[in-house]
């Protein structure tokens, strides 16, 4: 890995529009562009591990809370804002989420004490193969949180301006989640092959 001024000579970058209409990303083709030997990160040939490490750190980052739109504090509002007495269902769905906001939670203290341990020389360097789960059912829940949003704003979502643009913007930036990072198949991968200890598929020839 290497570490490259973006205002040097030779470097073009193309931002990637996406769905909700704004370019996080972009594509960047490098021309020509000489790198110091003082830019390089961690070891020559050592590109892989680097680049494993920095998305481990970016998957506890994605699962840990709300990248985009309202969060679960929101939808709670928001359901008090729409019905006096929301039905069985509702108080199901909004249960499901509290429960499921509860177990990321702990996941998160998980790492953090993962990450602490090994600063102190007691546990490997950086989050491991756990951060998979918590970026997918991380991201799982935030989509789920944003859909239930939706739901109970109902038609003001795509007519109003002001809270219901906030969620549909939400909605269809958090899409962008299950890719982001690594996507959602790729995480099943580290989970079922790293924590579980299956096979990997067979290569078809």
């Amino acid at each position: 890995c290497f570490l490259v001024d973006m205002r040097n000579p030779g470097i073009e970058i193309r931002p990637l529009r996406e769905l909700t209409g704004f370019a996080m990303f972009n594509e960047v083709f490098l021309d020509q562009v000489l790198v110091p030997d003082d830019c390089v990160v961690g070891d020559v040939n050592g590109g892989w591990s680097c680049a494993r490490t920095t998305l481990e750190n970016e998957r506890v980052s994605m699962g840990s809370g709300s990248s985009f739109g309202p969060g679960l504090e929101s939808v709670l509002d928001l359901s008090h804002r729409t019905g006096s007495t929301p039905d069985a269902r509702v108080v199901d769905v909004l249960g499901g989420l509290l429960a499921s906001a509860q177990a990321l939670s702990v996941m998160g203290l998980r790492t953090t004490l993962r990450a602490l341990s090994s600063e102190l020389g007691m546990a490997a360097v950086g989050p491991g193969p756990e951060a998979s789960i918590r970026k997918l059912l991380g991201v799982e829940h935030e989509q789920r949180v944003q859909e239930v949003g939706m739901e109970l704003l109902g038609s003001a979502t795509v007519i109003d301006e002001n809270e219901g643009a906030v969620w549909f913007g939400g909605f269809l930036g958090n899409r962008a989640l299950s890719i982001a990072g690594g996507t959602s198949e790729i995480q099943r991968n580290v989970i079922a092959e790293r924590l579980l200890g299956l096979p990997r598929d067979e290569l078809s020839t």
